[in-house]
């Protein structure tokens, strides 16, 4: 059955674009900005009815949508480009309806078993079709604003892309804490952002190890904008460190955690080459250690 949630497209992006100012407003409080971005400035929407047959598990990498297990899926809902289409130098936003429309018809018949012929039925669906867009597309919007933003020299992220599994788990967990943030007044939102999780692969459970001291994780950000490292390994310690700037004083406090404890699991140890060369370029002394310690880690020395 056809929604009439997309013909409310327009209010959508308005409720959509509060959601993001809101973010934007606490990463300016932490000393960010977003250049010359406005609501006018948003990344351009569309709206597919074609399918994403594939989507990105770490651990996995790509592999097969399965539509039971994924639902909830925000890489088969959305996607979210740096570039635009046929060639425009412009960031997009792609918002695949059916997929949207078949999860939201999956998700009230799994949470609430009402009967398809129902009225009952037919306003919970439209209702959560009209939610599950507002998610979507919100969760896209995080991207945006992920890459848009600038730290306090003015300088942007050198690698917006996820070339390994540790960034692919930095995008996410911020993404989703920034959405767990954005939606703290919306009960309904909170709901549907957690009933979702369920089947979702790991990155998107990981803004969980985060915790819940949203300036602190916006300070970090800033931080890590700072450095260019797009490591969750680096997200996590400073959040839970509270180093809200790289200064002279808290700094090497980080990276000598690093060296103290590795954590030779597998998003560190995509993240330890990174991390090599920023120790190895500010402080070559403790890098010679940390590479030693990650090194017998790994092999079971240590």
């Amino acid at each position: 059955m056809k929604t009439h949630s997309f013909e409310n497209i327009i209010e959508i992006q308005e409720e959509v674009g509060i959601y993001v100012s809101d973010v934007i407003h606490e990463l300016e409080h932490a000393g960010m900005s977003m250049g010359e971005a406005d609501t006018a400035a948003f990344p351009k929407l569309y709206r597919s009815s074609g399918r994403r047959t594939v989507c990105y598990d770490i651990g996995h990498g790509n592999r097969a949508f399965q539509p039971k297990q994924d639902y909830g899926h925000y890489d088969v809902m959305g996607l979210y480009r740096t570039h635009g289409i046929d060639g425009e130098d412009a960031p997009t936003i792609i918002l695949y309806s059916e997929v949207i429309e078949a999860c939201a018809a999956e998700f009230v018949r799994l949470k609430y078993g009402l009967p398809e012929d129902s009225d009952a039925y037919k306003n919970q669906l439209e209702l959560m079709t009209e939610r599950m867009i507002v998610l979507v597309y919100t969760h896209e919007m995080m991207h945006w604003l992920i890459h848009q933003a600038l730290c306090a020299e003015g300088k942007p992220l050198r690698n917006p892309s996820c070339r390994n599994e540790d960034e692919v788990a930095y995008h996410e967990s911020l993404a989703q804490a920034f959405m767990v943030y954005a939606f703290r007044d919306s009960e309904l939102m909170l709901e549907l952002f957690h009933d979702l999780e369920a089947g979702q692969p790991l990155q998107y459970h990981l803004y969980k190890e985060l915790g819940f001291d949203f300036k602190a994780i916006f300070n970090a950000f800033h931080f890590l904008r700072r450095d260019s490292l797009q490591s969750f390994e680096i997200l996590k310690r400073a959040v839970l460190m509270g180093i809200s700037r790289a200064s002279a004083e808290e700094e090497p406090a980080l990276w000598e955690s690093l060296l103290k404890n590795p954590s030779p699991n597998v998003l560190a140890t995509q993240a330890f080459p990174l991390i090599t060369a920023v120790m190895e370029q500010r402080f070559p002394k403790l890098s010679i250690g940390y590479a030693a310690r990650i090194g017998a880690t790994r092999i079971g020395l240590i």
